[in-house]
């Protein structure tokens, strides 16, 4: 009688795996434009893999190096995204008076792409540094990126090396991890208590970190969460963008900042544009003055800006059919 073999048991997959693994599969169709992106394989002890990375902090490079990596991985980055700010000084001025005084700017944009509000405030603290002679180093060691938390199934190659893409943008800024609010997400199989409590300690970080913050400094957040839905016409023409809605949680975590930048920034197309507005100070929920509306205004005037630059139709979606 032949001996009985033990049956194989696979380890049962983790939730930090299968969340993992998802995710790689929503950002897989963001990688055809960009040669240095690939999907990670998952990897239990990296820590980057593993559902409890809500946060990274900065590590910042050399300005002169910062430029050359933002240029690989978007051509033309210095006339389209840094000029425009250096031809608005007063911005930077301000900028700095602010943080001096222990305020907190959000750099708001809406959400074209992956690179979108990151590559935005990189823009805006090269300007600031060279402008204002403030230690670039300082600058990114004072800005929070909130990212998509799509971008830790990400690796960046060049040549042999292989290295996170989380790891390459920290040289821009403190990195939230956030799951955005998206179809895509909101399609997948990932339980939505582990989206909502992923989103609630990474606010909640954010927020205590600006409260221990020794001055102010710079927040930057792709406001709608998830990206502009492009409309085209028969022939194949972007003919209309819409811009999503900003959604509750995301609108009052605005509020927490004394100022707002919003920056309509375009980086696809034959007219792409980075146009900085004004810094204005936010109404705080708890005010008398406060303005439940100000957040959708304000990205109503992004779309507005967008459409003057570009000629395309552009709108806000104001309300939610899910809400």
């Amino acid at each position: 009688m032949p001996e009985l073999t033990e049956k194989y048991n696979p380890p049962k997959t983790t939730k930090d795996e299968q969340t993992f693994n998802v995710l790689g599969k929503v950002v897989a169709s963001h990688l055809d434009r960009n040669p240095f992106l690939k999907v990670a394989e998952y990897d239990s002890g990296q820590s980057l893999h593993q559902l409890d990375t809500i946060f990274l902090e900065a590590t910042p490079m050399d300005i002169n190096a910062t430029l050359e990596l933002a240029e690989k991985f978007y051509p033309g980055f210095y006339e389209t995204m840094v000029e425009p700010f250096l031809d608005r000084p007063e911005l930077s001025r301000e900028y700095v008076e602010k943080i001096l005084q222990g305020k907190n700017i959000g750099l708001f944009t809406s959400h074209e792409s992956l690179l979108d509000v990151v590559l935005t405030s990189l823009a805006f603290n090269i300007a600031t540094s060279k402008q204002e002679s403030v230690e670039f180093a300082d600058l990114i060691r004072e800005t929070e990126l909130v990212v998509s938390r799509t971008i830790l199934g990400l690796d960046v190659t060049n040549g042999d090396i292989t290295v996170p893409a989380a790891e390459m943008v920290r040289c821009l800024g403190n990195l939230h991890f956030a799951f955005p609010d998206s179809n895509r997400i909101r399609k997948t199989d990932i339980d939505s208590k582990v989206i909502s409590s992923n989103n609630l300690r990474m606010t909640r970080k954010l927020i205590e970190r600006l409260r221990r913050a020794k001055s102010g400094g710079l927040t930057a957040i792709a406001l709608p969460g998830t990206s502009d839905h492009p409309l085209f016409d028969l022939n194949g023409n972007l003919s209309q963008v819409v811009i999503q809605t900003v959604k509750e949680p995301t609108k009052k975590l605005a509020h927490k900042f004394d100022y707002a930048l919003p920056v309509a920034v375009v980086m696809s197309g034959d007219k792409q544009c980075c146009i900085p507005g004004e810094i204005t100070e936010l109404p705080n929920i708890r005010d008398d003055n406060y303005d439940e509306f100000y957040v959708h205004e304000m990205m109503s005037r992004v779309a507005g800006t967008r459409q003057w630059a570009t000629g395309v139709n552009t709108c806000y979606k104001l309300f939610d059919s899910r809400d």
